[in-house]
Order: C-alpha cells, then structure tokens, then sequence
C-alpha cells in the first residue's frame, strides 16, 4: 500500500510540470498574436497616413488660402466685385497678367448729389472707381492732372440722375464720358478702362 501511494504521489508531482509548461507555452503563444496584431495594425495606420498626404500633393488647386475674387471690374450697386478668379480653396496661383494690362489706379470715393426732378427728393451716389492707363501714360503726369479729372467727372455726375446711372447700359455710357473727358486733360498716355468698384445710390 505504501508503495502505490509513494507512485501515485510522483505522478502527481511529475503532473505539475507539465501543466505549468502547458500553461506558459499558451501565454506565449497569445503574447505573440498580440504583437503580431498590434504591429499589422500599426503598419496599415502608417500606410494609410502617406496615401493621404500622396493625394493632398497630388491634388490640383490645394485647400488653403483662397485665390480671391478680386474687387476690379465690379460695377457696383448689386453688380458687386467682379475681378480676378481665385484658384478655388488653395492658395491658388494667382493670374498672370495679361500683355496688354496696364496701370490701374484707384481714385478717392466719390459722394455726389445727382440731379433730381424740381420736387423730388435729392439722391446721392457713392461710388469707388479705378482707372487704367495704357503703357504710354506719364503717372507723374496723372498725378499732377488728378484733381482736374476728378473735378470733371463731378460734374459730369452732378448732371445725371438717378435714372441715367441705375441700369448696366447707363453707367457703361458714364464710363465712356469718364474715359474721353480724362483723356483730354492728359498729356501723355490714355485712360483705356475705368472700373466701378462700389456704386450705391441712395434711396
């Protein structure tokens, strides 16, 4: 009896290393499914990071600072800023001047009384304009003829009323009247394009 009891106290014994063998095989096994996991997900993480910043590269026209519309050429009045265009959201190339582009320069704000019918009510006209010179005009010479030109085209504006000015056709025709009283009082070089950048008129 002594003897079996010693035998089946061995076994026992001989048991236990086997379990603890088993036991810590599996922890391993476990360990290095986890790192596996872990080190594929932070492989397809990094993949997917450089995919994104390939398309930002890639893509045409970026997402930053805006290209703009610019203020030149608008008419004013419900006609707004017309001018450049903006290469979209990027910070979009900005357009390349044209050949035949030449100096633009803004005059001081106009405030006018317009003509009015004998009882009506006066109204006034608030308008920005800018003026481009050809590539012959002196603007040292501009400069010096700047307050006779302004003090015409105050006149020329003090004769219209509102109703000549509030259409597209009717201020195209006050643009053209602008441009050739100007262009009598310059010496040198010509006003080839005025441009409205804000015309309100009052109600």
């Amino acid at each position: 009896m002594a003897e079996e009891a010693q035998q089946t106290a061995g076994a026992a014994d001989s048991g236990k290393p086997n379990k603890v063998v088993l036991i810590a095989t599996i922890l391993n096994t476990v360990g290095m499914l986890v790192v596996i996991v872990l080190l594929f997900l932070s492989h397809q993480k990094e993949k997917s990071k450089v995919s994104v910043e390939n398309i930002a590269v890639n893509e045409p026209g970026g997402h930053g600072e805006a290209g703009g519309h610019g203020d030149a050429g608008g008419h004013g009045g419900g006609h707004g800023d017309a001018g450049g265009h903006g290469g979209g959201h990027g910070a979009a190339a900005k357009a390349a001047p044209t050949q035949d582009a030449g100096v633009i320069i803004p005059l001081d704000v106009f405030n006018i009384n317009l003509a009015s019918v004998q009882g009506a009510q006066t109204r006034f006209l608030k308008m920005n304009m800018s003026m481009e010179l050809d590539d012959d005009a002196d603007q040292e010479d501009f400069k010096v003829k700047a307050p006779k030109i302004r003090d015409a085209i105050i006149n020329i504006l003090n004769s219209k009323k509102p109703s000549d000015v509030a259409s597209t056709e009717g201020r195209e025709a006050l643009k053209n009247e602008v441009i050739k009283v100007s262009n009598s009082l310059l010496a040198k070089g010509k006003v080839k394009s005025i441009f409205f950048t804000n015309f309100v008129i009052s109600n």
